[in-house]
């Protein structure tokens, strides 16, 4: 589990490091998502770095999802992604899914954290 986090985090950041060192990322894509990518560049998640311990880090969100948008709404989307980097959730959640992982008992409460995380952000 921990192996796959460090590999797909590693991989959205190479993916993402050609591109300017700005807070927001708008990537050209029909399917709508958002997600918040713990530490950027230059900063404590950049390559060698923490991984965002400081809350810091990039919104990525696509085109098709801006454009289902109403300003408000997308108002809302980065507060609330802003939201997960300064709470650090992908502690909290990486976290919870190593805990499953290890005892299996403790699957309801990887679902019970990932639900309160998306609630509280």
């Amino acid at each position: 589990t921990l192996w796959r986090h460090r590999r797909v985090t590693r991989r959205a950041r190479r993916a993402l490091s050609g591109l300017p060192g700005r807070r927001v990322v708008v990537l050209p894509d029909d399917t709508p998502y958002a997600y918040a990518l713990p530490g950027g560049p230059g900063g404590p998640g950049g390559p060698g770095g923490s991984g965002g311990s400081d809350g810091s880090g990039r919104i990525v969100v696509t085109t098709a999802l801006l454009a289902g948008l109403r300003p408000a709404e997308r108002r809302a989307l980065f507060a609330h992604e802003r939201a997960h980097l300064a709470a650090r959730h992908h502690r909290h959640l990486l976290a919870v899914h190593l805990a499953a992982r290890a005892n299996p008992f403790l699957r309801p409460l990887r679902s019970a954290v990932l639900y309160t995380a998306e609630r509280w952000a």
